[in-house]
């Protein structure tokens, strides 16, 4: 029976860390680039310009 759980704990770790870097990473990856992109094309007007 020890083994059995043994494999079972073994098995839901190795699904957890599978899931951890095939969807969740991705998915913050994601969600961070989205945010970056926002301020990609931000234009500022009236910066450096000299009124002579």
């Amino acid at each position: 029976m020890k083994e059995v759980s043994t494999l079972q704990d073994t098995r839901r770790k190795d699904i957890f860390i599978d899931l951890l870097l095939g969807i969740m990473t991705p998915a913050l990856v994601v969600i961070l680039y989205y945010v970056v992109q926002n301020q990609r094309y931000l234009i500022m007007e009236d910066v450096n310009r000299s009124h002579y």
